[in-house]
C-alpha cells in the first residue's frame, strides 16, 4: 500500500505589497527590463514558496521513480513466471482438448444409437446367413442334419440380437 501525498499550494495573496510600494517610474522600469523583473519576481514570497513546493515535488517524484526502478527486477521475474505459467496452461488446455475429443469419440462409439445400429447390422447379417443356409438346403447342397444345426444357430443368434436391441431401446425410455 502506498500513501497518497497531497501538496498544499501556497495561497495567492490579494495584493503584492512590494509592488504597491513602488511608484509609476519604478513599475515602468521593472516592466521594460526582463532581467530586473525576473530578479524582482524571485524576491516575492509566493514565488519562493512555489519554488520550494516544486523542489519538494521533484524530490518526491525522484524517490518514487527510484522505488519503481528498484522493483524492476522483481516485476520482470514475476512476469517471466507468469509467462511460463501461461505457457503451461496453454499446453495443458491443448492436452485436455485432445483427451476431451477422445472421450467424446468413445462415448459416441457406445451411444445407444450406435449400439442399436450395430445390433441391426449384425441382425441383418445373421438373417442373411440363415437365408443362405435355407437356400443351400433347398438346392440340395446341405443335408437335413447340417441344415437344422446351422439354421437353428443362425436364427438363435438373430433373435438374441433382436432381444438385446429391444432391451436397449426399452431401457432408454
Amino acid at each position: 500500500a502506498q500513501s497518497t501525498r497531497h501538496t498544499q499550494l501556497p495561497a495567492i495573496p490579494a495584493s503584492f505589497s512590494q509592488l504597491e510600494k513602488m511608484d509609476l517610474a519604478e513599475l515602468q522600469q521593472l516592466e521594460s527590463d526582463p532581467v530586473r523583473l525576473a530578479d524582482f519576481m524571485m524576491t516575492l514570497d509566493l514565488v519562493t514558496d512555489m519554488s520550494a513546493v516544486r523542489s519538494s515535488m521533484q524530490e518526491a517524484v525522484m524517490d518514487l521513480a527510484q522505488q519503481n526502478l528498484s522493483k524492476r527486477d522483481g516485476v520482470e521475474t514475476l512476469q517471466a513466471e507468469l509467462d511460463a505459467l501461461r505457457a503451461t496452461v496453454k499446453d495443458k488446455e491443448a492436452v485436455f482438448g485432445v483427451i476431451q475429443q477422445r472421450q467424446v469419440a468413445l462415448l459416441n462409439k457406445y451411444s445407444t444409437g450406435t449400439l442399436v445400429e450395430a445390433l441391426e447390422k449384425s441382425m441383418n447379417q445373421a438373417e442373411e446367413e440363415a437365408e443362405e443356409t435355407f437356400s443351400q438346403f433347398n438346392d440340395g447342397e446341405k443335408n437335413a442334419v447340417d441344415f437344422v444345426k446351422e439354421y437353428r444357430q443362425q436364427r438363435r443368434l438373430y433373435h438374441l440380437r433382436a432381444a438385446k436391441k429391444e432391451r436397449l431401446l426399452h431401457s432408454q425410455g
